[in-house]
């Protein structure tokens, strides 16, 4: 498993944290689950290879191998799990005001 973290270019800096980058041949540790706590920074994460099912409230979605999918702020955590087969994903992590580019304002 590897896990990578790179820093954004100077002009991202203040609308994106940083972008990790997730490889492993078997998916995710052999623990099955990851823990994602809430820490007010909204995610895009851009599956590559294999799905990723995210639990959260008794709540399960799986997203697909090659789709996008945006975890906004959240107040509880989220489990994340993948099949035993080749994983890849890139998440980027927004800053707490880096989405405020996008709201509309003609609203």
């Amino acid at each position: 498993m590897k896990l990578s973290f790179i820093e954004p270019r100077a002009e991202l800096k203040p609308f994106i944290q940083c972008f990790a980058v997730f490889q492993s041949p078997i998916g995710m540790p052999a623990s099955g689950t990851h823990l994602v706590a809430p820490d007010g920074c909204p995610r895009l994460i851009i599956t590559i290879e294999n799905s990723i099912t995210s639990i959260c409230k008794e709540r399960c979605e799986e997203n697909a191998e090659g789709g996008m999918y945006f975890v906004g702020n959240r107040d509880t955590s989220i489990l994340l799990q993948t099949k035993k087969r080749r994983t890849s994903f890139i998440a980027i992590e927004f800053s707490h005001m880096g989405l405020s580019c996008f709201r509309r304002t003609d609203v």
